[in-house]
């Protein structure tokens, strides 16, 4: 096995509960050696968060952050006092990258000196990367705005068109909008910087210079539905979950022998591959259900339709046949079918990590697989303050009077 794809990367992370830290997890699992800087006593607000191990909230059972932090190493420090901002300068002295959420007011106008400001850090490090994620970025009147995740999530458009499919508009046809499950839209805004961030440095191969990189949420999910987005300037169109059904092609979610399953029909090739497996009865043959502009017009029909032949067969059943004839069609896994899935197994995405407190359990492991530099589970998410010796002690130099001072004086 050879080294990490990231080996020699050095990155401090000062985030708190998803996209930041998702962003460093993505990097850490690449091989970076990722630092995570938590507020002294409370740590991560993730750590607050469930489900937790067993039921038990407590510092190092939120499961949340165990998934969020693994392959990291962590510290404490206060960074709202003068010596905590202190202590930042010096470690960003030795890193490649900082990763950053912090509100761009907290930046500009804390007491502590020197300011977290780009410029600043630039001077102090010129090949620094430094990629900050906030709601709305770094410009602009909404710059300070604080958002919680479900603001954010909102601000970007998509939950203006959620529950959408046929059984969401049948069910709940006056239901708010809403958004997806768990933190989908954290762990996108995620990816993208981590993205941006492995771009940057690959960048400074060329320049050796840093660059600061000014990562919003907003616009991250805008681009999750950017076609949408496109047809209002263009066409005077608003998308939303009642149009964006009755408008595209034939398919949606359905109901099925024992569950649920999806289906796309784009083309008239895969109406008529469908049609075959379901053994072309009567209905198929009516004129009004001969193109595929007659069929969206009268989808609900023909969704009636469809699930009526589906509730005499099971998600296994529809799917191999629908997939032997290019139709695409797909069963709809609860997370422990997906955990228990034939092809996860094969390619062992679920791998065996141990966390102290947890013990051993399965968790997702990387979404890709590098063939000369593959993905390790290196260490558990970190204790609070649990490598404040190692860091600093072998990065700063500070001896063990030292640490016990700053930690009288409750900096870390």
């Amino acid at each position: 096995m050879s080294g990490s794809a990231l080996d020699g990367v050095k990155v401090l992370e000062l985030c708190s509960f998803g996209a930041g830290p998702f962003c460093a997890r993505l990097l850490a699992d690449m091989g970076a050696d990722v630092v995570k800087v938590e507020p002294p006593e409370v740590g991560d607000e993730s750590r607050r968060r469930g489900p937790f191990y067993k039921n038990q909230p407590g510092t190092d059972t939120s499961l949340l952050y165990i998934y969020l932090n693994s392959n990291k190493r962590g510290i404490t420090l206060d960074i709202n006092t003068p010596t905590g901002m202190e202590i930042v300068v010096e470690l960003v002295k030795r890193v490649d990258l900082l990763v950053e959420d912090l509100p761009a007011r907290m930046v500009g106008a804390r007491d502590a000196s020197p300011l977290l400001d780009y410029s600043t850090l630039h001077n102090i490090n010129p090949r620094l990367i430094v990629t900050s994620i906030t709601p709305f970025g770094q410009s602009g009147p909404y710059k300070d705005y604080k958002a919680y995740y479900l603001n954010a999530y909102h601000a970007g458009g998509d939950g203006y068109m959620l529950p959408g499919g046929r059984l969401a508009d049948q069910l709940y046809p006056e239901r708010e909008p809403i958004k997806p499950g768990g933190y989908l839209g954290e762990y996108q805004v995620g990816l993208s910087a981590a993205v941006a961030s492995i771009a940057a440095l690959l960048g400074r191969m060329l320049d050796g210079q840093g660059q600061h990189i000014d990562v919003s949420k907003q616009e991250t999910l805008i681009n999750l539905n950017a076609a949408d987005f496109c047809q209002y300037p263009a066409r005077g169109y608003v998308e939303n979950r009642r149009n964006r059904y009755l408008s595209h092609y034939n398919g949606g979610l359905y109901r099925c022998k024992d569950g649920f399953w999806e289906l796309l029909i784009p083309s008239q090739r895969q109406w008529e591959a469908m049609v075959k497996v379901m053994g072309e009865p009567e209905w198929t043959r009516n004129e009004r259900y001969a193109t595929q502009e007659s069929r969206v017009a009268r989808r609900e029909e023909v969704d009636e339709k469809i699930e009526e032949w589906a509730m005499n067969h099971t998600r296994e059943d529809i799917y191999h046949s629908l997939q032997a004839q290019g139709v695409a069609a797909g069963p709809v896994y609860s997370t422990e079918e997906v955990l228990k899935d034939q092809q996860m197994e094969f390619r062992g995405f679920f791998a065996e990590t141990e966390h102290p407190r947890v013990g051993k359990f399965k968790a997702p492991s990387a979404a890709y697989k590098l063939s000369h530099t593959p993905w390790a589970f290196r260490w558990p998410a970190p204790s609070l303050g649990q490598h404040n010796v190692e860091i600093y002690g072998g990065w700063l130099g500070y001896d063990n009077q030292e640490l016990s001072r700053l930690r009288r004086a409750e900096i870390i």
